[in-house]
């Protein structure tokens, strides 16, 4: 698995100064947020898709520390790879978690059944708002980005 390049290794090539680095990072955690937030507009019965792509970065976390096949040679079964794994990792799925559940209310689009039934559309754009403790949320959300993407690249220096 070592050959198989990371998104964030994909998206910048991990070249350049410490803070270029760093806003490439937050840019593309802000993206995956993006995309968690953005699926949550849609919800079959009481599953909002907002939940997929946690799924899939808990099973690609799993593959990764399965495999012990780090990039930076940090491997989960020492002590060193859990102390970064909860200085990086854990923070960003927190974030990811957080923006998650800020944002499971802003279903636009339903459906009742998985096939042969069509979305349909609950409230337009406008109508959707975000309650405090949603707010406090998704700026924690924020923070926890801010975070992570200091120590990945304060850490992990390629």
């Amino acid at each position: 698995m070592k050959g198989i390049p990371f998104g964030s290794i994909m998206f910048f090539k991990g070249k350049g100064d410490f803070q270029k680095n760093f806003i490439n990072t937050v840019v593309f955690n802000l993206f995956m947020t993006g995309i968690i937030i953005g699926a949550n507009h849609y919800r079959v019965k009481f599953f909002n898709f907002g939940y997929l792509p946690l799924y899939a970065n808990t099973i690609i976390m799993g593959l990764f520390a399965g495999t012990n096949s780090f990039s930076g040679g940090v491997s989960t079964y020492t002590l060193k790879g859990w102390f970064l794994f909860f200085q990086i990792g854990f923070p960003e799925f927190l974030a990811y978690i957080f923006a998650c559940t800020a944002t499971t209310n802003l279903t636009m689009f339903y459906a009742e059944r998985w096939r042969g039934e069509n979305f349909k559309k609950l409230r337009n754009f406008k109508q959707i708002k975000l309650s405090g403790q949603e707010i406090i949320l998704l700026l924690l959300s924020l923070i926890l980005i801010l975070i992570s993407a200091f120590n990945e690249w304060r850490y992990l220096r390629f």
